[in-house]
């Protein structure tokens, strides 16, 4: 067996901290355009603080990350959003927890700090975070329910340009519907194990015609007659006599002989 050589990742690939950055940032702006009131500031910057420390590992290409340098990252994200915190130590604090457990929180644990429902994770087009209100596998079904909804309406659109029937009167004209074993009075099942052996009953016969033809002697081939020899060299037929001459007299024959 060929063994294939693993493939490596380029520079510059976007991970998982880089996609949560980006969808965090898009959810503060959100909810600044539309002036929605933040109870607790503090909740974004725990989040954060491990979001932010696996970037400047990933940056750097090291585990070791010190508490300073996530804490200007988080004192930097806090000024570009304009919050504001009353306790000083938070961010210290917080960057010290995500040095000391440099482990990213789970997409539910994020959206419950960030207190994000499922109806806003939607609207925004959010991915990489769950929701509170509504769980991992709830969602998984919703996407679900989603795509075979998506299939459905595609696959009847195809079936309208086809000119084929809805599933409307396909069960209409279904055997289930019409019930045609009550007008036989007998029960369902016996209508279908009698429909089995006609069908059996037919395919043997299909099966002896194709059986007998394939057994069937070929037509002999009739050889041509044989050709005159001077036939084929341009020349017809009516022409042949005159070139060979008059025919002999019977008695002319005789006496010569």
């Amino acid at each position: 067996m060929k063994r294939t050589a693993k493939r490596k990742r380029r520079s510059g690939w976007i991970t998982l901290s880089h996609l949560r950055s980006i969808e965090s940032d898009k959810i503060v702006r959100d909810r600044a355009i539309r002036r929605v009131p933040i109870i607790e500031p503090e909740a974004y910057v725990q989040p954060l603080a491990h979001i932010y420390r696996r970037l400047l590992s990933e940056k750097h290409k090291t585990d070791d990350v010190n508490v300073t340098t996530v804490a200007d990252a988080l004192r930097a994200w806090a000024h570009a959003h304009r919050f504001r915190f009353t306790d000083d130590q938070i961010i210290p604090r917080a960057a010290r927890t995500a040095v000391e457990r440099p482990r990213l929180l789970s997409a539910d644990g994020v959206a419950k700090a960030f207190h994000l429902s499922y109806e806003e994770r939607q609207r925004i087009g959010v991915r990489t975070i769950g929701a509170f209100d509504v769980s991992r596998e709830e969602r998984a079904q919703i996407q679900r329910d989603d795509y075979n909804q998506r299939r459905r309406e595609q696959y009847a659109r195809e079936r309208d340009k086809r000119g084929g029937m809805t599933r409307e009167e396909y069960r209409a004209q279904s055997k289930s519907q019409q019930e045609p074993w009550k007008a036989e009075g007998i029960s369902r099942r016996t209508w279908y194990r009698r429909q089995s052996a006609v069908a059996q009953v037919i395919g043997s016969i299909k099966k002896e015609r194709k059986s007998y033809a394939c057994k069937r002697q070929p037509v002999p081939h009739r050889p041509e007659p044989a050709a005159h020899p001077l036939r084929g060299r341009g020349l017809p037929m009516m022409v042949l006599p005159v070139m060979l001459g008059p025919t002999p007299a019977p008695s002319t024959l005789q006496m010569s002989s």
